[in-house]
């Protein structure tokens, strides 16, 4: 009987260390799959700081345009889309528009330079462009704040189907970003506002 209780207590060892070890090498096998899946997803993240003079919205146009065309020579996989800077641009704006709507009339009147037409076809693209302020609390009401001039310049794009937004950071008021009389100041060292968004991927 002694000998019959320790074959069963080798037996019942063995098992479960076998059953241990199943355990160990799948959860492996499932982490390194696991590991494999995530690295196989890609984004594309840009960033870009348009030319600065308000004159000149054909310049950032322009420049908005071959930065579309040109995330999408790279994303070829139609990967999902982070698209943030300083556009020089405000809200309803012709750059704005188009990174909005994927589509800028070549009739627009910031395509328009001394009386005559820069572009003779319409300028569209693919990317499905969402901005996480915008469609969420509300463009902010300031990103950029002077002595001369304040207003919002910055913004956060994501491709819609990809993404959602989950969180936002709240901006600083007037009050506060005026205390000595503009920015950049003592505890802020940018004339530019930092934003900041949480994006959920779907």
């Amino acid at each position: 009987e002694m000998n019959d209780s320790r074959s069963f207590d080798s037996f019942l060892f063995s098992f479960i260390c076998y059953f241990y070890l199943c355990f160990i090498l799948f959860f492996f096998f499932y982490l390194a799959s696991l590991l494999i899946n995530l690295a196989k997803e890609q984004i594309c993240v840009a960033t870009t700081h348009l030319f600065w003079h308000p004159d000149h919205e054909h310049v950032r146009i322009i420049q908005a345009h071959i930065l579309t065309e040109e995330i999408q020579k790279l994303n070829v996989n139609n990967a999902p889309v982070i698209l943030t800077g300083d556009f020089n641009s405000v809200p309803n704006s012709g750059p704005y528009t188009y990174f909005k709507t994927g589509h800028l009339p070549h009739s627009y009147k910031g395509l328009q330079y001394e009386h005559a037409a820069l572009i003779w076809q319409d300028l569209n693209h693919p990317l499905n462009l969402a901005s996480a302020y915008g469609t969420t609390i509300g463009e902010p009401k300031f990103t950029n704040y002077t002595g001369d001039w304040n207003g919002t310049l910055d913004y956060i794009w994501y491709s819609k189907p990809h993404f959602t937004p989950l969180s936002l950071k709240q901006l600083m008021n007037k009050e506060t970003a005026s205390v000595e009389v503009a920015l950049p100041n003592k505890d802020y060292s940018s004339d530019h506002l930092s934003l900041f968004c949480v994006l959920g991927l779907l």
